[in-house]
C-alpha cells in the first residue's frame, strides 16, 4: 500500500507516477484535479457516488463544510459586507459562474435546472459529472457542528487509519473513539 498525507508535496507527486487510483472527494475536485493536483490526466478520471455503508442506508453523500459567509460582529462595513455576500452567494449568475469557472458547486438550489448541469466535462471522460452533485447533494447525511467538532473529525480521522491501514475492525475501533470521545468531552 502506498501512504502519503492528502495536500503533501509527495502526494501530489503520486498523481504524476499514477499511484492514486481513488479520491472520495467533494465537487470542487472538478475544479482542482485539472489545474493543480494532476493537469495532465484528461480522460482518466470518472466520478461515481460515494459508496454507502449499507443497502438500507438512507444516505448516500456526506457534507464537511459548505458555502457560507459570516459577517464580524466589530466589521466597520457591515453593508457592503452584506452587498458582497448577496453578490456571491445571493445571484444564480454569481454561482453559476463560480461552478463554470472554478468546479465550485453552487448552494444556490435555484441553479440546479442550469445547462451548465448538463455539460460533459470533457476531464472526466465526458461525464456530465454535475447532475451527480445534484443528486448527492439531495441525499447528504445531516451533520452537526459543536465545539467539539475538531476532536471528533481528529478522532475518526485516526479511526480511519487504525481500520484501513492496520486491518483492525470497524466496530472496536469506533467504539473505542466514542469512548475517547465521551472521555474527553463529559458527553455521554
Amino acid at each position: 500500500m502506498y501512504e502519503v498525507k492528502p495536500w503533501s508535496d509527495a502526494w501530489y507527486s503520486s498523481f504524476q507516477q499514477n499511484k492514486e487510483a481513488t479520491i472520495v472527494g467533494a465537487s470542487w475536485y472538478e475544479g482542482l484535479l485539472p489545474t493543480l493536483i494532476d493537469p495532465d490526466a484528461s480522460g482518466k478520471w470518472s466520478v461515481v457516488p460515494m459508496p454507502k455503508w449499507s443497502a438500507d442506508d438512507r444516505y448516500s453523500s456526506a457534507i464537511d463544510g459548505g458555502a457560507n459567509l459570516a459577517i464580524n460582529k466589530n466589521s466597520k462595513h457591515p453593508e457592503e459586507a452584506w452587498k458582497f455576500i448577496e453578490f456571491m452567494l445571493g445571484k444564480e449568475e454569481s454561482q453559476l459562474k463560480m461552478m463554470k469557472e472554478g468546479g465550485l458547486f453552487p448552494s444556490l438550489e435555484t441553479t440546479y435546472n442550469d445547462d451548465v448541469f448538463k455539460e460533459k466535462v470533457p476531464y472526466f471522460n465526458d461525464q456530465p459529472v454535475r447532475t451527480l452533485y445534484i443528486d448527492a447533494v439531495k441525499n447528504v447525511a445531516p451533520i452537526t457542528y459543536t465545539k467539539d467538532y475538531p476532536l471528533a473529525n481528529e478522532l475518526i480521522t485516526n479511526a480511519f487509519a487504525e481500520i484501513f491501514l492496520d486491518n483492525k475492525s470497524v466496530e472496536s475501533v469506533f467504539k473505542k473513539a466514542a469512548a475517547e470521545l465521551r472521555q474527553k468531552t463529559g458527553r455521554k
